[in-house]
């Protein structure tokens, strides 16, 4: 099996996703430090109080419910 490794010239985004608390923060920062790039957590871009809200497993949509 051919094992070439064949850089990359442009630049690279790798989407992680899934259901809340399945772990994809972890996967990704693994991910970021083997690969050396950088990350962005999407519940860096939440209010802290959603994200909170969030944390134990709630749906986002559920978060918002009211508005």
């Amino acid at each position: 099996m051919d094992q070439t490794v064949t850089a990359v010239t442009e630049p690279l985004h790798v989407v992680v996703m899934g259901v809340s608390g399945c772990g994809e923060s972890t996967v990704a920062g693994a991910m970021a430090r083997q690969l050396q790039y950088d990350m962005i957590d999407g519940d860096d871009l939440h209010l802290s109080e959603s994200v909170a809200k969030m944390r134990p497993g709630r749906q986002c949509g559920l978060c918002f419910s009211g508005w």
